[in-house]
C-alpha cells in the first residue's frame, strides 16, 4: 500500500503562502528554511539539486497486539501515530542534513511519501529541493 501526502495541502495555511511546517522542526537543528511551495515568487535563489531523508520503521509486537484489540473496538492507534510523528520528524532531519552539506539555506518543494516495505515495516521518504539564497 502507498499513500501520499502533500504537505502544502495542510501547511500553507494562514498569512503567508510560504510558511514552514514548524510543527516538524527540531529545536536543535541550525534554522532551515522549509517551504512546500515549488517555487519562491519575488526569491533570488539558485537551486541546489534535490535532497532526501528516509527511515524505515519496523513495528512492535506490543503495539501490534494492542492495534489489533483497537482495531476492533475502534479509536487512534496511539502508538503508531507516535510512530510516525517520530519517523517523520527524523525523515526531515536527514533531510535537512543533506541539504546543509549543499550549503542551502532553505528547501523548497518538499513533499513525504509512505510505503509499506514489508509486512511489518514501513518507510518514510521527505524530499525537496535544496536552494541557496542570492
Amino acid at each position: 500500500m502507498h499513500r501520499h501526502n502533500d504537505l502544502a495541502d495542510t501547511r500553507t495555511t494562514g498569512p503567508s503562502a510560504h510558511q514552514r511546517p514548524t510543527d516538524l522542526q527540531d529545536p536543535k537543528q541550525k534554522k532551515m528554511d522549509i517551504y512546500t511551495v515549488e517555487c519562491l515568487p519575488g526569491v533570488q535563489y539558485e537551486l541546489l539539486g534535490i535532497v532526501t531523508g528516509s527511515t524505515i520503521q519496523s513495528k512492535n509486537a506490543i503495539h501490534d497486539f494492542g492495534a489489533e484489540m483497537k482495531s476492533i473496538f475502534g479509536g487512534e492507534l496511539r502508538s503508531y501515530t507516535n510512530l510516525m510523528e517520530q519517523s517523520r520528524r527524523q525523515a526531515q532531519e536527514r533531510m535537512v542534513a543533506e541539504a546543509q552539506k549543499l550549503g542551502a539555506d532553505a528547501i523548497i518543494g518538499v513533499r513525504f511519501t509512505t510505503s509499506a516495505i514489508m509486512a511489518q515495516a514501513s518507510e518514510v521518504l521527505m524530499y525537496g529541493t535544496a536552494i541557496r539564497y542570492k
